[in-house]
Formats: C-alpha cells, sequence, structure tokens
C-alpha cells in the first residue's frame, strides 16, 4: 500500500472473502499513517472453519476515521 498524495488523509487496504455457504467477510482494515510518497506492506492470511470460496482486495482513502473514496479488485475464484 503506497500513499501518493500529500493531502492530510491516509490510505487503507483489507480482504473481503465470500465463504463456502455464501456469507460475505470483511476482515480488518490495514491502515498507513506515514504520509504521502512512502508505504506499507503487510504480510497476513485469512481462514474460515466454514472455508473460503473466493477473495477480493479493497483500497480506500481514508480522512480520520471516515472512508473518502475506495476501489477494489474483483472477485478470485
Amino acid at each position: 500500500m503506497r500513499d501518493t498524495e500529500a493531502d492530510g488523509r491516509h490510505v487503507a487496504v483489507r480482504l473481503m472473502s465470500q465463504e463456502s455457504d455464501g456469507d460475505i467477510v470483511m476482515w480488518r482494515w490495514h491502515h498507513y499513517y506515514g504520509g504521502s510518497g512512502d508505504g506499507n506492506e503487510w504480510r497476513t492470511y485469512a481462514s474460515s472453519s466454514e472455508g473460503i470460496r473466493r477473495v477480493k482486495v479493497q483500497a480506500a482513502v481514508f480522512e480520520g476515521d471516515t472512508q473518502i473514496r475506495q476501489c477494489q479488485s474483483g472477485w478470485d475464484a
């Protein structure tokens, strides 16, 4: 995740998954507060007793605790 704008806001990334029963799980946000021109990398994993069918990634811009905008990948089957 990289912040490219010197606007006082911060960026975040998270995983969304769909379980075998169709339920959607929104995993916690990983926030980067370091400022414009830099970024961070997180090494993590996801598991579910229901089984994960597919996943996608969301990225967002936040101002404080308020999400300003977001984008996301398609479902990876």
